[in-house]
This record gives C-alpha cells, sequence and structure tokens, in this order.
C-alpha cells in the first residue's frame, strides 16, 4: 500500500437544521466542497501527517479552510489464498485530527487495544474540506 492523495470537487444542497437536529432551519442552496481521500500507513511510532500546501498539492481551489471532516479506517492487506490470516490478528484502531497550519495537515495515529502506539497500521481515508473564498 502506499500514500496517496485522489480529490475532486462536490456539488450538492445544503440545508442547515437546528441545533437539536430535529428540523430544518431555512431553505436549501447549492454548496461545493472538495473531497480528498487516500491511503497511508503510520510510522513506527503509529503516526502519519500529510501536509496538503493548498497553492501547490490541490488541483482544485480551496481558498480559506473553514472546517474539515477526516475519517480514518484501519485496511487489512488482501489475503490471496482467501483464509484468515493465521495467527488471528489484533483489532487496530485509528484516530484523526487536522489542523491548517501551513497549508493543511491530516494526522493520523494508530493504537493498539491496551491503548499504546501500534507501528506500521495500513488504513485508508476520506476528508470533505469546506473552503470560503
Amino acid at each position: 500500500m502506499q500514500n496517496l492523495l485522489f480529490q475532486w470537487k462536490q456539488d450538492g444542497l445544503r440545508r442547515n437544521m437546528q441545533p437539536d437536529g430535529t428540523a430544518p432551519k431555512g431553505e436549501c442552496y447549492r454548496q461545493s466542497e472538495v473531497i480528498l481521500t487516500g491511503s497511508g500507513i503510520t510510522d513506527i511510532q503509529g503516526e502519519w501527517t500529510l501536509t496538503v500546501r493548498l497553492e501547490t498539492v490541490l488541483c482544485l481551489p480551496v481558498g480559506v479552510v473553514e472546517w474539515v471532516s477526516l475519517v480514518a479506517t484501519p485496511s487489512l492487506p488482501y489475503n490471496w489464498e482467501g483464509a484468515p490470516p493465521f495467527p488471528p490478528l489484533e483489532p487496530e484502531y485509528v484516530t484523526t485530527a487536522w489542523s491548517t497550519q501551513d497549508g493543511l495537515t491530516l494526522y493520523v495515529k494508530s493504537w493498539q487495544p491496551n491503548g499504546d502506539p501500534k507501528p506500521e497500521v495500513q488504513f485508508s481515508w476520506h476528508a470533505a474540506v469546506r473552503g470560503i473564498d
């Protein structure tokens, strides 16, 4: 598995909701968001960082980043024999964070069930990025 960045612009309808989420607040209107997706492997300390320079890495204009929704999921390597891995794999957990210092930086950390960092975890990720022009 390699580190990869795939990107596209998604057009859709946005509708704000009441703070309790039970009813709409206002009308629907069109909005676009940039969607980033890819894969990665955490390092020996269980950490992965990708700095996306908005002006050089992104193929699409974002403007000023307002917020990011980042999700990552551990990805098992494909088993060509079709049998479950032996010995059985331990569960892997990943957490995410992001910042807008020096562009847009995405962070993924991998963990063992006891809370210790877990090195070299393969994962896939996606992020919706809302920017203000």
